[in-house]
């Protein structure tokens, strides 16, 4: 990478020898036989000498907005500014204004109908914004037009030449011709499935993503290509996050033990990681960001009481000590909200306070830091080749030659429902993303392992029939990715006697089923419901609020939320207690420990029991809930091709 950048100079060295005879001060109208041109017409403006000092406070002032900011090269900011139409909130304006930052001067303004936001990753010299129906839009930096396109997602980052635009697609990158509004899936080397775009480094031209290290879990490696050729020139693991910084790269790994990010430094050249001190915690006193681009890290701390009270502002230099300067004094005890990178190594600076914004140009070159520490440096592989081996070997994992026989079956559930299906050793990595220690059924080592599986397959095919064509799919991302994953498990380390667990990581649904206890049909319900739950309090949470949930049961009733077996006794206003159908308002005592609880236990009894379900749809108060869950579901789901869902029947 250094050796591109190198030529790079090289050239633009070249170019410049060859132009030596235009200046843009100079009249470029032919010149007659009679023209007479003195000294003094010919020679060019002297360019304007401007001082600046360590910290320079600018009088850009935003209204009661925050103002977005958008460095377009090394004087020149862009800030941005979204309000409500006065008399129609609903409408929006979007105000940007171009700031000189060593002049202190606005070279350009303009204000637009409806909501934009500045595409934080797209660098260059022009202005990147998107709407709300993301749509781009790139202005100059006299804030002209120079194209537009639509995307499907805004969260990419859209090339100097404006040609092409990154982008993720579930768990692809792809790349969409600006132009022809053509996207195709971009040629990378790396076969893992990626998760976000972190950083981007328009000068080098390589993107930096995190990926995921196994199929199952949301656990991330990070992952940077070349976007000339495709090339793979980072791939680590045990990272949550990553920012390009002046000659290398800053990773993060959020350790949640102990509230606070590891830090290491990457330099490229070196090929060395450099472990940071713990100095990035995130207990609420502290505010802490890496300075995208740079080689700066800033810290905000606030006091331990008035939390909007900045007591400290810190800038951290980063490299083979760790230097430290204190802003605070420097910034007149500003609260520093966001800092960003100019491309000549100096910052800008904002300020948030009661006022207003106000921005700072800092020259960190003009500041006194102190060495803070040494980091420990040891050299490092910049691609581990072994992350996507591991990854291709988890997905590929095979279930011993006697589930031959299950696992067609399973396959076969899979292709007809729009699930993933797990059994035996396959589901040892998923069930590390649970928050409780899952036995898997080879781990367990049961006589009849074989006969557990089969019949807890037929009993889910069974159930899965119930429900609306398509229904599964609709849980998988918009690329036809991830969706419900189901494991056949046999035991949770848990002390409630648990039966089945349902969790989200990341784009899977996970429900895992005890298939030795109980019976795996109506288990196979009730964490199904959970997973549609989630499904749909992901889109709207005020579908299932508690709020609207509440009017449901008896006045005043508040539920135990009791994680012991206590519960069992508590069996009043319950359709297996109460003989009155006025009187019930819950399935069973389960039902009554927390609203999650109550809905799954109704569900799971609606879809395997008949009979109990007509003498339930009897009792007013379950009818509503029913009758409320079934509107959420509709309200999430697109139920055009659906004939009556099972669960519709009892209303």
């Amino acid at each position: 990478m250094k050796i591109r950048r190198l030529l790079c100079c090289l050239l633009l060295v070249t170019v410049l020898a060859g132009c030596t005879g235009q200046n843009k001060n100079i009249d470029t109208t032919e010149a007659t036989e009679e023209s007479t041109l003195s000294p003094e017409t010919t020679s060019p403006t002297e360019p304007e000498e401007i001082t600046l000092e360590a910290v320079n406070t600018l009088t850009y002032k935003a209204s009661s907005q925050r103002p977005e900011v958008s460095v377009l090269d090394e004087r020149t900011a862009a800030f941005l500014t979204v309000e409500s139409v006065k008399g129609d909130y609903q409408k929006k304006t979007t105000t940007i204004q171009v700031w000189d930052l060593y002049t202190d001067t606005m070279t350009a303004e303009c204000t637009m109908d409806g909501a934009y936001a500045i595409m934080d990753l797209s660098s260059g010299e022009n202005v990147v914004l998107v709407d709300t129906e993301n749509t781009v839009l790139v202005l100059d930096r006299n804030l002209e037009e120079l194209c537009r396109f639509a995307c499907e997602d805004s969260t990419g980052v859209l090339t100097a030449d404006l040609g092409t635009y990154y982008y993720l697609w579930g768990n692809s990158l792809y790349k969409l011709d600006t132009a022809t509004g053509e996207a195709v899936p971009s040629m990378i080397a790396a076969d893992l499935p990626l998760s976000e775009i972190q950083s981007y480094d328009a000068q080098e031209n390589v993107l930096l993503m995190t990926a995921f290290v196994d199929p199952y879990t949301t656990a991330t490696c990070m992952y940077g290509v070349d976007l000339d050729d495709g090339n793979t020139v980072l791939l680590m693991d045990n990272v949550t996050g990553g920012q390009m910084a002046e000659d290398g790269v800053c990773l993060q790994n959020y350790n949640k033990d102990g509230m606070y990010s590891d830090v290491k430094y990457l330099d490229w050249e070196e090929a060395a990681l450099r472990s940071l001190p713990e100095f990035m915690p995130n207990d609420g006193t502290y505010s802490t960001w890496h300075i995208s681009g740079s080689d700066y890290i800033c810290q905000v701390t606030f006091d331990a009481v008035q939390k909007d009270k900045a007591v400290a502002s810190d800038l951290y230099r980063l490299g083979e000590t760790v230097a430290m300067c204190p802003l605070q004094e420097l910034l007149d005890n500003a609260k520093i909200n966001e800092i960003l990178a100019l491309p000549d190594g100096n910052l800008l600076a904002l300020e948030v306070t009661r006022r207003g914004y106000t921005p700072y140009l800092i020259c960190p070159e003009m500041l006194t830091f102190t060495e803070v520490s040494t980091p420990e440096t040891a050299a490092t592989p910049l691609v581990d080749v072994t992350i996507a081996e591991n990854y291709a070997a988890e997905l590929n994992c095979q279930v011993p030659e006697k589930f031959a026989g299950l696992r067609q079956m399973a396959d076969e559930i899979e292709e007809s429902f729009g699930v993933t299906v797990l059994l035996s050793n396959q589901c040892s990595v998923p069930v590390t993303g649970a928050d409780m220690t899952i036995t898997t059924t080879d781990q367990a080592g049961l006589s009849n392992e074989t006969g557990h599986i089969e019949n807890a397959l037929r009993n889910l095919r069974k159930l899965l029939a119930l429900y609306p064509k398509d229904f599964f799919r609709q849980f998988q991302n918009e690329a036809g990715e991830r969706g419900l994953l189901i494991l056949l498990v046999e035991d949770f380390e848990d002390n409630r006697n648990v039966i089945g667990l349902c969790y989200q990581m990341g784009e899977w649904y996970t429900v895992a089923v005890d298939i030795t206890s109980g019976t795996p049909y109506t288990t196979f319900a009730h964490e199904i419901w959970h997973a549609t739950e989630n499904k749909i309090t992901s889109v709207n949470t005020d579908l299932l609020s508690n709020e609207k949930w509440d009017t449901c049961n008896p006045s005043g009733y508040v539920y135990s939320y009791d994680g012991s077996a206590d519960y069992v006794h508590d069996v009043e206003n319950t359709f297996f207690h109460e003989h009155n159908k006025n009187e019930v308002y819950f399935v069973d005592a389960y039902g009554k420990t927390n609203p999650y609880e109550d809905r799954a236990r109704i569900m799971e009894y609606i879809m395997t029991s008949a009979p109990y379900a007509r003498e339930m749809a009897e009792a007013p108060a379950l009818r509503l809930k029913l009758k409320i869950m079934s509107d959420a579901i509709r309200e999430v789901f697109d139920t055009e091709q659906w004939e009556k869902p099972h669960w519709e029947r009892f209303f």
